[in-house]
């Protein structure tokens, strides 16, 4: 009886052990090399003639590269709107319109010269976009490998859902280098293109 009680329960911190494993990935984590910063951009709106108001989008791009050559290069965008036409006495009503962070993952190759770091990275193989701006229908959280029918339904409609291969698709950038300078760890903010 003792021997089984010792099999089993061994057997069972074998199973805890395998199921650890798997949960973490199977072993070590890649180690983080590198994080940059872009220069911040801003885009202006007028909603005129339609509403009386503007808005302004501040943009800036992060990237995190790892010791396994990958990255996750993240888009913050902020919105904010407000009268068409500020009165020049020091104040203004600024309504914030929400956030969009989308983080792109994917591979990349690094050469360093000169003080300048040339990042390759490759077209994004995963997407996770938090969308909170205040339009109706545009508060959603979607991830292509944790792909849901509430994210088809998200970001498209319910008579149209779309699918986390078709969002990967419509959403990856293609193939580019960016440029770090090794000295600021900053960057010139990259227009994201298909």
């Amino acid at each position: 009886m003792k021997k089984i009680i010792t099999r089993g329960f061994s057997l069972v911190l074998l199973l805890v052990a395998a199921v650890s494993l798997v949960a973490c990935g199977g072993g070590k984590k890649a180690k983080l090399e590198a994080s940059y910063v872009s220069d911040p951009v801003v885009n202006f709106m007028s909603a005129y003639p339609a509403y009386t108001y503007k808005q302004a989008t501040f943009k800036a791009q992060s990237i995190d590269i790892f010791s396994d050559g990958t990255y996750e290069l993240t888009v913050t965008e902020t919105h904010y709107s407000g009268e068409l036409l500020f009165p020049n006495e020091g104040e203004h009503k600024v309504v914030p319109r929400g956030v969009t962070v989308t983080t792109y993952y994917g591979k990349y190759a690094a050469v360093e010269a000169d003080g300048l770091k040339t990042l390759s990275l490759e077209k994004p193989t995963r997407i996770v976009k938090v969308n909170t701006i205040t339009t109706a229908g545009s508060n959603y959280s979607v991830d292509t490998e944790n792909w849901t029918d509430a994210s088809g339904v998200a970001v498209g409609t319910e008579e149209a859902p779309i699918t986390a291969e078709k969002f990967l698709e419509n959403n990856a950038f293609a193939k580019f280098d960016l440029l770090v300078n090794v000295a600021t760890n900053a960057f010139e903010y990259n227009s994201l293109t298909k």
